[in-house]
């Protein structure tokens, strides 16, 4: 399932590998600037570009919960074995390294 959406605010994953010891994601290349080197390097956001990033953000999860992806009641930073949605992953690989 979350190999199929198609969203521009959505990166898109290719694979996922899973080894005893950790999980890897195999995604889209996407150029850019992280939030996080945004921050350092300029301090906080003002509200206008808060808001565009913000409404960027709601509109991915819309996408996703409307495709099953992303389950309601979960809680931030709750990490999964495998692809989340109906059907054991619908589209994503997951398979053991070795």
């Amino acid at each position: 399932m979350a190999a199929r959406l198609r969203h521009p605010n959505i990166v898109t994953v290719h694979d996922i590998i899973s080894t005893a010891s950790t999980s890897l994601i195999v995604m889209e290349l996407v150029e850019g600037e992280t939030l996080q080197s945004r921050l350092r390097a300029r301090g906080r956001l003002d509200l206008p570009e808060t808001v565009r990033l913000l409404g960027q953000v709601a509109s991915a999860l819309d996408h996703a919960h409307a495709n099953q992806v992303v389950q309601p009641g979960r809680e931030a930073g709750e990490h999964h074995d495998r692809a989340v949605g109906p059907g054991e992953g619908d589209g994503l690989r997951h398979r053991q390294a070795g």
